[in-house]
């Protein structure tokens, strides 16, 4: 089992070569519910270099033999975890709330997305296909092949601890590479839960291996071993820098999924309804704690009062409160360092001479007494050049800035680092198009929200927003070989 239970506090281990075992050091640390900060969730070893290594080795060790079994079989076994996951969601979702404070409809989402993921990559095993390409040479025959990366090291965010694993896993496995996981140390249960479903699923020995700590301790050490031969990993940016840094000497294969700043452009023409929906949505759902959050709203000035006045009052409307209470629209963010940064940037933008509309103050009386809530904030007279409007805050803070035409709207749209997601609102076709094919971002949605993503579709972004993205995921956990085949 991977939980012993002391004190009534559920004591979680790490999964190394078909075990759950604690860690080398012997230490925890405790995983805090951010809506009631009294409760302990669960106890988390806080792995050391030992424990990183022995994982590396026990994925290593496993790697041939997962590598020549059938990928068939390979699927079989993420299809199978898959429904393992289907039949627990209820219990997996309401974990995920106690941890990470996203509301149990967000909670439930994640996890049936996490199902989806995981289903879509067990059919892609049976599509690793190559090419047969001409040949210049009489007898000789040319083709492709794809062959799994080895050992990967799959590094995972706090803010979707559950669907963003699952499809990196799912993929890596169904190619006949061997995993070791490192879970963000805010949210280590919502992987073991997930761990969990593949061991129920039959999962060899070795193939998957959990090792929970902090990044700091454990994380260099994982992404720097010359034995890892691919890195996924999704979280901000600095670390994501850092960890292309730790595994530059390896040469190991990048995937980074990095930040944004994700801009929704509403356009004259808008549907200003739908508009104003999908902006208090996409910037405010999950506290803003999602990197394809909308956090600047860029509006044709000839819209932007009407446009206003809808997002004001859409704003003061959401309830805030625990996200085991289904009539809550946000939950808490994720912890003190979380909030305290947050309530830094209003501070900041005040400063700046942007004017707080609504929102921004934290929530401490009554039922928000212990936990770490504040009210979704709404900036207007926001200019380009100010901090609010160039770093990523990762909460739920909205900057709002008038344009005059949409040359104006795409050009403030790419006047940042970022290049993750972006929307434009618009019944004109041609508005969309040109949106479509200047604005700097992975992702484009036309009349949609900019947070989201298809299983089915790449997701990734550009300048430092991200690297190493691939049409499908099972392309990133599998590298080419070229064969020169004589036949005579």
């Amino acid at each position: 089992m991977m939980t012993s239970n002391t004190h009534a506090n559920l004591v979680l281990r790490n999964f190394i070569a078909g075990e759950w075992i604690a860690s080398v050091s012997g230490e925890v640390a405790a995983d805090i519910n951010p809506a009631a900060t009294g409760e302990v969730v669960a106890e988390t070893p806080l792995s050391v270099r030992a424990d990183v290594d022995r994982a590396i080795a026990a994925a290593a060790a496993a790697q041939r033999r997962w590598r020549d079994t059938p990928a068939p079989a390979r699927a079989a076994v993420v299809s199978r975890a898959a429904d393992v996951l289907a039949g627990r969601v209820d219990d997996v979702a309401s974990d995920l709330t106690r941890e990470e404070g996203k509301t149990i409809g967000e909670a439930k989402a994640e996890a049936t997305s996490a199902i989806a993921k995981m289903a879509y990559a067990a059919g892609d095993a049976l599509r690793m296909a190559g090419e047969t390409l001409p040949s210049g040479t009489e007898g000789v025959q040319l083709y492709t092949m794809r062959e799994p990366l080895g050992v990967v090291a799959v590094v995972t965010p706090w803010n979707f601890p559950l669907s963003t694993p699952a499809g990196k896993l799912a993929a890596a496995l169904v190619t006949g590479s061997t995993v070791v996981l490192k879970p963000a140390s805010l949210t280590p249960l919502s992987a073991v839960r997930l761990v969990e479903a593949f061991v129920a699923a039959g999962i060899p020995a070795g193939v998957l291996n959990l090792v929970m700590g902090g990044g700091g301790t454990i994380g260099s050490a994982l992404v720097s071993d010359p034995r890892v031969r691919g890195i996924s990993f999704t979280g901000s940016t600095a670390i994501g820098v850092g960890v292309a840094r730790d595994a530059a000497p390896t040469l190991a294969k990048l995937q980074l999924e990095l930040g944004g700043k994700n801009p929704l452009v509403v356009m004259e023409d808008a549907d200003l309804d739908a508009a104003a929906k999908a902006i208090v949505e996409g910037a405010f759902f999950s506290c803003g704690q999602k990197c394809t959050a909308t956090s600047r709203v860029i509006v044709h000035r000839d819209v932007k009062a009407a446009l206003t006045a809808k997002l004001v009052e859409r704003t003061t409307a959401l309830r805030v409160g625990k996200g085991l209470d289904a009539a809550n629209h946000l939950g808490p963010l994720v912890d003190a360092k979380q909030l305290e940064t947050v309530q830094s940037y209003i501070e900041i933008g005040k400063k700046e001479g942007a004017r707080l509309l609504t929102g921004g103050e934290r929530l401490s009386s009554g039922e928000h007494a212990h936990g770490y809530f504040m009210r979704p904030a709404i900036f207007d007279d926001v200019q380009s050049e100010m901090r609010i409007a160039c770093e990523e805050i990762f909460g739920p803070v909205l900057s709002l800035i008038g344009v005059a035409s949409l040359e104006e709207a795409i050009e403030t749209a790419n006047r940042t680092e970022y290049g993750l997601s972006s929307a434009i609102f618009t019944r004109n076709l041609g508005y969309a198009q040109e949106f479509t094919r200047c604005i700097q971002a992975g992702v484009v949605k036309v009349n949609g929200q900019t947070p989201g993503n298809a299983p089915n579709m790449p997701f990734g972004g550009r300048k430092m927003s991200g690297l190493g993205i691939s049409q499908k995921q099972i392309d990133f956990f599998t590298e080419l070989k070229s064969v020169y085949q004589r036949f005579n």
